[in-house]
Formats: C-alpha cells, structure tokens, sequence
C-alpha cells in the first residue's frame, strides 16, 4: 500500500513537472517574440544600442534543448558584434595601442627565441639592436645614453631610484660629521606634489614610518589650478615657509632632501611646472652644500644637497622634455603610454652627477652590482659574509638593471621610440594638445552638467565627472564640490555602457558599430589632490596625435546619449 501510494506521488510530481515546463516554454516563446519584434519595429535611430537579451535568457531555466541552443547562439552573436564593432580608443595614458612595427618586431624577437633560445638571441642582437634602445631613449630626453637605464615600468623604474636616493642621502649624512643632538634635531624632508601617483606615495609613507626619527615628508601646495604653487616652493627653499595645525612651524631649507614631482598627474590634464622647480632646486644647490663635501671633493662628485626626482609617465612621448633644461636628477618612462610601445617597459635616467657620486639601487643584483672576485674561503673565521664578497657597480645607468628583463619587449619599446623621433615630439605635442582643446569644448557643448577637473586641459588627458543634475548657473569648471552630498553618474557604469557596441552614424549616410575604450580614475590614485578637492572616481578620456576629430564627435555624442539613458532609469 505504502508503495502504490509512492507511485501515486510520483505522477503527481511529474506532471506537475511536465505543465511547468510547458508553461515556461510558452512564456519564453511570448517573451522572445515580443523582444524581437520591438527591435524590428523601433525605427532606426543615429545611435542605437545593440542590447543582448542573454541574461534574461541566461535568467530562465532551460525546457529544453533547443531553448539552451538559442541562448548558445545569442551568446555567439554577441561576441560577434562586439568583435566587429570598431574600437575607438581614447586611454592614451593607460595603454595606447602600438604600430603594427612595434607588434612585428615584438613577436620577431620572440620566434627568434623559439628557435634558438632566449640567450642565443639575446646574444644576436648585444651590442647592436639593445644599444639602440638606450641612444633612441637619450636622445629623447636630451641625456647620454650611459645614464639610461632599461626596466620594466615607471613604477619600477621610481622605486629604484628613490631607493637609491634617500640611501645615498642617509650615507651622506652619517659622513657629514654631524653631532648627535644635530641627527635627532633635524629630520630629512621629503617634497611632494599634490598630484602625486599612489604608488609614489606609499613608497614614500613607507620609507618615513621605517625611519620616523629620520625622515618626514611634506606636500607642497597648490594653486587653484592644481599646479605646484611656484611662491610657496620659494618660500620653503628660502626658510620662509610656516607649517603646522597652527602654523607654528618653520620649515628649515637645511632640512630638505628630497623634491618628488610628477609631471602630468594621472587624474587631471594639469602640467606642473617641471622646468621652473627644476631652475629653483639648481639655484638653491649652487648657494648651499652640504657639510659633507669635503673642500677637496670637486662640486661635480658630490651629492647635491636638494636632490629632484621627476615622474614623466605621462609626459615622455606626448611633449618635449630635456633633462638639461629640466635639471632633475632622476626621471622615469613608461613604454606603454604616449610612447605607444609594449607594456611591461620603460627606462628612466640617472644623472651623471649621481653616478659618480656612487648612488647605486638597493637592492641591487649581480648585474647592476657585480661581484668582482670569487672571495677566499674565510667566512667560517668568524667574519661575516658583508665583509668578504666584494662588488662594484657598472660605471653607467645600468646598475639600475637586474639580469633577468624581456628583451623581445625592450626591442619593442626601441622601436616605439624611433616612430616618435621620426615623426617629431613637436608635432605630437602640438598635434595633441589641439585634439584635447577640441575635446574639451565638445564635452562642454554635448553632455550636459559636465565638469572637468582642474578645467581645460594642458595637456592630451581630460578628466571629469557628470553630476546627476546640470550645476546652477555659475558654476564653473575650477570650482569644486562645496560639499560631499553631490551626486554623479557612476562612471564604471558609463564605462562599461561607452564599451558596448553600439550603432551610430557613420558620416556617411550610414550606421556602423563603434564601441569606445576609456578610463576611470579612482580617486585613491591620487590621494593627496581627491582629498583636497573632494573627488569622486572620475572618467578619463585621453587622445593622441593618432586620435580624430570624428572619433572625439562620437564620443561625446555616445556620452551625452548615455546620460539621457541613465536619466530615464533614474526617474
């Protein structure tokens, strides 16, 4: 009896079952047509978005097969889509696509170590290929190629040489002969700017909370315009500068090590005034050495007492640098930004100064620092291993290097450089900075309520947000948020829409699908200037030489559309 009413149970269940599939059968089948014939019967519009109903498939259980097939095949449509839409790219200063030079003598390199291994084909090109690198890299910062060296980004690049230097600082100070009420008296100052990258920054904080009785660092201010305010700068080299909750504080020029600056922060089209800081550091160093240098020591092999470390990540490749004009003691590249060339690259330069005043990575490698001699067999009588392996730096640059790096990349990133020579930085430059104007007035015209930061851009970058309603009537670009209760579009969201292939005109009497590459700038990337001025994250739109005025036109037309979009939603 128990079984037959198992049985029963059973039947119940599979019918249940059965009616319940037929059901969602038939709801699908009424959904999918109503879909497809709302997309059939919407009159053709200059920017329609090509929306995939793949979640909502994705959403339903499956009746069967068939049904699981057409979620397959929608899935592989909108792959297709999106591979045929065309790709504006406009992150320039994230990642900017390369040549198709650069892309063959990439994978060159690499069938080459394919076949004969990487040292047989790193070998090939010693000397020759490789050292081009260097000279296309001098040239264009107007250096010597023995104070170029190769690395992997200009993170890596800035961490070397700031390591180098606030060590080589701290060798100068314990030979400078100074008391000790003297050491605990004064702290080394660390300068920085306000648009200073994150990753600078940390490794700044986490030098002075290492050495807290040695080291602080200090901001220096800046002007309205987000630029480093040039007055307060003269007053801290000329001991005027007050500092403090209360300003009660006076900031010894004696006291400063360091000045870290970055060129073109990340999240602003501002350019600081690399060239003016650099004129002001040289001034100060020329009146003031420290004790350390001994009279006899020649002022060319002594560490200068200020020493001025510039971040050009964004500036080498889309403007004109000269480091002799800059007179920064260290700078870093990145390859994969304006250079357009492979990520994973970048070089920096070490002043020739600071090369023979000994400043050397630590740590360093066997490359940059190699050992001169096999030691005797001594250390086991109780002398410490310090004291037995000898070692010298390379007379050059390259004793920032480590032995290991991607050759087929640094071949890559050589190339990249011959196109900006050959084509000029000067065009470029100017090129650029008519495609950002451009840019900038366009924004202003199309998408409404949007504020650009730090206003209009001196440079191809173009950072801003879209307050949830037009601002009132007066307020401008350099004006920020009174407050932290404004509210803006997400930009991730307006990212991802911007990346979605979408149907516009194509200027020719036609639709074509464009689909846009563009940033968002965290806030916590540049944490000095977000708190500052009370940013939110905010989009970033950066354009090249190779960017179109077209290309600028339906950006923008797609970003004033997508905001009616997120208005509807909204309301």
């Amino acid at each position: 009896q128990t079984h037959h009413v198992l049985d029963v149970l059973k039947m119940v269940v599979r019918a249940s079952l059965a009616f319940e599939l037929i059901i969602l059968s038939c709801c699908w089948n009424i959904s999918n047509s109503f879909f497809l014939s709302k997309v059939v019967d919407k009159p053709p519009t200059e920017y329609s978005t090509f929306r995939s109903s793949t979640t909502m498939q994705a959403s339903l259980p499956s009746p069967s097969s068939s049904l699981v097939k057409n979620v397959h095949n929608e899935e592989e449509d909108e792959d297709h889509i999106r591979e045929e839409a065309t790709v504006i790219h406009l992150n320039h200063a994230g990642a900017s696509p390369f040549s198709d030079a650069v892309l063959q003598c990439y994978a060159q390199q690499l069938q080459l170590e394919q076949r004969v291994g990487g040292y047989d084909a790193q070998e090939q090109h010693q000397g020759t290929a490789l050292d081009q690198v260097y000279h296309s890299a001098a040239t264009l910062i107007h250096a010597h190629s023995n104070e170029i060296a190769l690395v992997e980004s200009a993170t890596v690049a800035w961490v070397r040489l700031f390591s180098a230097m606030v060590h080589a600082i701290d060798r100068r100070r314990g030979a400078g002969g100074q008391s000790a009420v003297n050491k605990i008296q004064k702290k080394k100052v660390i300068l920085v700017s306000e648009g200073e990258y994150a990753a600078s920054m940390v490794a700044i904080c986490q030098w002075a909370q290492a050495h807290p009785h040695e080291w602080t660092v200090l901001s220096i201010p800046s002007k309205s315009t987000g630029q480093v305010d040039l007055q307060c700068l003269q007053q801290m080299l000329q001991g005027d500068y007050r500092h403090g909750v209360d300003k009660e504080r006076t900031l010894d020029p004696n006291s400063i090590a360091l000045v870290c600056i970055t060129h073109i922060p990340t999240n602003s089209g501002i350019v600081n005034p690399a060239e003016e800081i650099g004129e002001m550091i040289a001034e100060y160093n020329s009146n003031n050495q420290h004790e350390s240098s001994s009279s006899s020591s020649s002022s060319n092999t002594s560490l200068p007492s200020i020493l001025y470390l510039l971040d050009s990540c964004q500036s080498v490749g889309q403007r004109p640098l000269d480091v002799q004009q800059l007179h920064c003691h260290g700078l870093v590249a990145t390859g994969r930004k304006f250079l357009r060339g492979p990520r994973g690259t970048g070089f920096l330069y070490l002043a020739q100064r600071l090369l023979d005043c000994g400043v050397t990575p630590v740590p360093g490698d066997h490359f940059g620092l190699p050992v001169t001699h096999v030691p005797e067999h001594c250390w086991n009588n109780a002398r410490p291993l310090q004291t037995v392996l000898s070692y010298q730096p390379q007379t050059s640059a390259k004793r920032m290097e480590f032995w290991e790096s991607n050759v087929a990349g640094r071949l890559a990133l050589g190339q990249a450089l011959n196109e900006v020579l050959e084509t000029g930085v000067d065009q470029i430059h100017q090129t650029i900075l008519q495609r950002v104007s451009y840019l900038y007035e366009t924004l202003q015209s199309t998408v409404p309520g949007v504020r650009v930061h730090h206003g209009k851009p001196a440079c191809g970058i173009c950072t801003f947000s879209i307050p949830r309603s037009k601002p009132m009537s007066g307020k401008g670009d350099n004006d920020e948020d009174d407050g932290d209760n404004e509210e803006f579009w997400d930009p991730y969201r307006i990212k991802q829409l911007l990346s979605e292939a979408t149907a516009m005109n194509d200027g020719q009497g036609g639709t074509k699908l464009f689909r846009f590459a563009i940033s968002v700038v965290p806030a916590t990337s540049t944490p000095l200037d977000s708190a500052r001025n009370s940013l939110p994250n905010l989009l970033r739109i950066s354009v090249h030489s190779t960017t179109t005025v077209r290309e600028i036109d339906l950006v923008c037309q797609r970003l004033a559309d997508i905001v009616l979009q997120l208005q509807e939603e909204f309301e």
